[in-house]
């Protein structure tokens, strides 16, 4: 591709002019109707849902050629100095990321309609939220298909922007101002890194589009740019740690809209930018692969131990959504670690694995953020002491956070069972390798993964029994209402998407390879043989989940037993989430008394307990009282077992 010619031989070029113009004469909608006085709630967002409609389409349609028929389109837009000629791509890469941007930036409009609309919150310029939040979807949009590093950096620029200025029009306050503006200075130090990491590959390559990255060799000065690169990119995706940014704004009482655009469409950003940089580079630093998938498996116990520590279930989709990231990580690790030491299948099923579970934590995450967002709106509180019996007031979005938990877990029939299993044969693919260094990093993956999955799954249990099941803790718990159609029909098509591709993943697996092949990286034959086991064990999974819905309609036909007469509570105090723990409380005097009791003994013989006093004070500091760190002494003894075995 050469910068000074204007390819117009497709129709992509005016197609993806036409989805970011109906973006844009979106917000200027917005703007007009607002400066005309007709600023009612409602107008603002369905102008706003029907611009991010057509935009979509047309999107989706350009996307349709390059993903399903193997077109690959260029042009070249002529803005003028400083850039001039800016080239444009569409492929494989760029048109899936186009896709979850479209179909999610949908979906959220709608969502919005019901909850911005209806939100508690009077203090919340609804038109400018919706301007905002068009502007959010169109920059991303010209940052997944620009080629230019320049005008790529200006493209992130404007996203951060429109992404700050959302969450600062969320609340009113000092508080709200402070965190605003700590997430905006933790972001623009990714801007800075990514600046002098594009500044350095000009310098070094000779050319300031993405493309000429590839011309990086892997001296000490192009790794440092590769890495600088991936430092930039992996701030904004939330790798552990530069997590912060995510869970930093939970703090305040935010409405729970920035939630979902601030953590699930920016962090896909971040990882479109890695796979980016993977794919025009072509190679990687000798070790990238191992680095990657260190962090990664940090980010993803990370993210795991924190949400089953949270008491919110804002929280726990947040940390939950770091986890994803970091298995996200994972099959990118193993992906170029497989590419590195000559093993095509783990290099083509790690790839696959991290770009599906991208499709897939971006379905899932956005329903359980729906959920949590409905159940925020009705029981005004997202608390798990404060909320229950959710599954009685609201049984359809509970069903649909069900669902979402269960794709969260990586439990067939859904989808997140594919896009795991793939990541595991993957890191299985490191046995074949004669070097033992593989073969080791393989099997700590696969048992990172392993625990990920089984942390995720306390989590997640823990939430949705405290969040559905018992009586509500509070009356306004107790009083929520069935959401609007509005929000409970962009869950009901996340949820039956998800279950739609965990028992038919060969299309999406299609999808995956156009997008492998725009990496330079050839799936056929992994994909293949990966395709029919995955399908396979998941469809026999709907074996159990008939019968159990065959006994809940068997059960639904017994009659029902009738309530006699209320039976007073001893006491009358009504219990929380953590209500448990109260039990342990007349045990503080039996434990008083006997400390006592020891520490006389010192006056008697003080030598029978110095010695192992200061014996027990060097491994004192392990017997901290944080779970989190229990399980981390569980996992290494785990991992070191596993290394003597293997080794």
């Amino acid at each position: 591709m050469t910068t000074g010619c204007v390819n117009l031989s497709c129709v992509f070029y005016a197609l993806a002019l036409i989805s970011v113009a109906a973006v844009l004469v979106g917000v200027l909608g917005v703007r007009v109707v607002n400066a005309l006085g007709r600023s009612s709630e409602r107008f603002p967002g369905r102008i706003s849902l029907v611009s991010v409609f057509v935009g979509a389409a047309c999107m989706i349609k350009a996307a349709y050629g390059v993903l399903f028929l193997g077109q690959h389109h260029i042009a070249f837009l002529d803005i003028g100095a400083p850039l001039a000629f800016v080239p444009l791509q569409l492929d494989g890469l760029s048109a899936f990321f186009l896709c979850l941007i479209s179909v999610m930036g949908v979906l959220t409009a709608l969502y919005m309609q019901g909850y911005v609309c209806l939100n508690p919150n009077k203090n919340l310029p609804v038109a400018r939220h919706y301007m905002l939040f068009n502007l959010l979807i169109a920059s991303m949009v010209v940052v997944v298909i620009v080629k230019n590093t320049i005008a790529f950096v200006m493209a992130w620029e404007t996203m951060l922007l429109c992404a700050f200025f959302i969450l600062l029009s969320e609340h009113k306050g000092v508080r709200t101002r402070t965190i605003a503006l700590v997430y905006l200075a933790y972001m623009h130090v990714g801007v800075v890194v990514l600046m002098a990491g594009f500044a350095a590959a000009g310098v070094y390559c000779g050319g300031m589009n993405l493309e000429d990255l590839a011309a990086l060799q892997w001296s000490s000065s192009g790794g440092g740019v590769y890495y600088l690169l991936l430092v930039g990119f992996a701030l904004m995706a939330g790798i552990v740690p530069f997590h912060s940014w995510i869970t930093l704004k939970t703090s305040n009482t935010s409405t729970g809209n920035d939630l979902w655009l601030l953590s699930g469409l920016l962090t896909n950003m971040g990882v479109y930018g890695i796979l980016r940089v993977i794919a025009e580079t072509r190679t990687a630093p000798k070790y990238a692969g191992y680095v990657v998938l260190a962090f990664s498996v940090v980010t993803g116990l990370w993210g795991a131990i924190n949400s089953i520590m949270q008491g919110d279930l804002r929280r726990i989709v947040l940390y939950n959504g770091i986890e994803n990231v970091g298995i996200i990580g994972i099959g990118i690790g193993a992906g170029l670690i497989g590419h590195g030491n000559g093993l095509p299948l783990m290099a083509a099923l790690g790839f696959s694995g991290a770009v599906f579970h991208t499709l897939n934590q971006t379905l899932f995450r956005g329903l359980l953020t729906y959920s949590v967002g409905a159940f925020v709106r009705a029981a005004h509180t997202s608390h798990l002491d404060l909320i229950g019996g959710l599954i009685k007031s609201m049984p359809l979005v509970a069903f649909l956070f069900l669902c979402g938990c269960v794709c969260v877990c990586g439990l067939p029939p859904f989808n997140g069972f594919v896009s795991i299993a793939v990541i595991f044969m993957g890191l299985l693919g490191a046995k074949t390798s004669a070097n033992g260094a593989v073969l080791s990093v393989g099997v700590l993956g696969i048992a990172s993964l392993a625990l990920i999955n089984g942390l995720t799954a306390i989590a997640f249990i823990k939430a949705s029994g405290y969040a559905l099941l018992s009586q509500p803790r509070s009356t306004q718990a107790a009083e929520a209402e069935p959401s609007p159609r509005s929000m409970t029909l962009p869950m009901v098509a996340l949820a039956a998407v998800s279950l739609a591709i965990g028992l038919m993943p060969e299309p999406v697996l299609g999808v995956v390879k156009a997008v492998l092949l725009s990496m330079h990286i050839s799936a056929d034959i992994a994909i293949q043989e990966t395709s029919t086991l995955v399908s396979s064990i998941s469809r026999a999974s709907l074996l159990p989940v008939f019968a159990t819905v065959a006994i809940l309609l068997l059960r639904s036909l017994t009659p029902k037993a009738q309530p006699i007469a209320l039976v007073q509570g001893v006491g009358g105090q009504r219990s929380s989430a953590s209500f448990f723990v109260a039990g342990s409380a007349p045990m503080v005097a039996v434990v008083a008394r006997v400390a006592s009791i020891v520490q006389g003994a010192g006056r008697v013989l003080p030598w029978s307990w110095q010695r192992a006093r200061r014996a027990l004070e060097v491994v004192g500091w392990l017997q901290g009282g944080q779970m989190r760190h229990y399980i981390l002494y569980l996992l290494a003894t785990l991992l070191i077992t596993l290394l003597i075995v293997s080794g």
